[in-house]
């Protein structure tokens, strides 16, 4: 038998028989000993980030800071299918009994048939438990992850931890933020140049996001000191990598030059204080 670097077309196979097909990517149109990664077979990842308008979570929903120095009433979460993983960032489903839930849920379940890969949650601070439990007892084999400082702090118990710097399923990246909780936590997902932040930055907007005041920091003399002397520096830090979209917890995402917004919340005054 000789091998060789040709391989067949379907365009070929199509004028051949006259008709218009769709045809299944056959053996014979990969080029012999070439990897699967560099074929039109290449599995793809796709990113998806979701915002509920009016915050679901009502129970847990606090109004008096839906003002200005607070937050909006616009909740973020992140769908990432990866190629070996669906990852959920801090996932938030619709109250249920709604039609919005039953939709979300129909989506979802849809989704994970369809990839047929496992869930992976990703928690960015202990805040965004959110529908984590709900998500691992729908989805056999679930597994939820957080950080270290997590530990002891979650409705359902997490499966793994991870420390500053770890790689996570779907080659999601994990950076810890200094002078917040110290289970504050940014997710950067390299093939989209995406970094998602919980509690550190506030979406304002037109492309732009603001750090978050003082007093969403913990309470207490110390923690200030922390706060100003880290906070700022920690955030810079994330600027060592290409950020494209800031996807954001609370307010509209940046979805076009991610460092310059980035870049440009560090000069500016804190969210409330301009």
């Amino acid at each position: 038998m000789f091998i060789t670097r040709k391989h067949l077309p379907r365009r070929t196979v199509l004028k051949g028989v006259g008709a218009t097909l769709a045809l299944p990517l056959l053996e014979s149109m990969i080029p012999a000993r070439t990897l699967l990664a560099k074929t039109a077979a290449n599995p793809s990842s796709r990113l998806g980030f979701v915002y509920v308008p009016h915050g679901a979570v009502m129970a847990q929903w606090t109004p008096a800071k839906d003002v200005k120095g607070g937050w909006g009433q616009m909740v973020g979460c992140v769908y990432f299918e990866a190629p070996d993983a669906i990852v959920l960032i801090d996932p938030l489903a619709p109250p249920d009994g709604t039609p919005d839930a039953v939709e979300f849920w129909s989506a979802l379940d849809r989704d994970v048939e369809r990839a047929k890969r496992p869930v992976a949650v990703l928690l960015a601070n202990h805040y965004h438990q959110r529908s984590t439990a709900k998500i691992a007892e729908r989805y056999p084999g679930t597994t939820v992850h957080g950080s270290k400082h997590l530990v002891g702090k979650t409705e359902r118990p997490m499966d793994a931890t991870f420390a500053d710097g770890d790689v996570l399923p779907g080659g999601v990246k994990a950076r810890g933020i200094r002078g917040m909780e110290d289970d504050e936590t940014t997710f950067y997902i390299p093939p989209h140049k995406a970094m998602f932040l919980a509690d550190a930055l506030i979406g304002i907007g037109d492309g732009g996001v603001r750090v978050v005041p003082r007093k969403w920091a913990p309470e207490g003399e110390e923690a200030g000191k922390r706060y100003e002397a880290e906070f700022r520096n920690s955030l810079r830090k994330l600027l060592n990598v290409p950020i494209d979209m800031l996807l954001v917890s609370h307010g509209e995402p940046v979805t076009n030059y991610g460092s310059a917004a980035l870049a440009e919340a560090l000069e500016a005054e804190a969210w409330g204080e301009e």
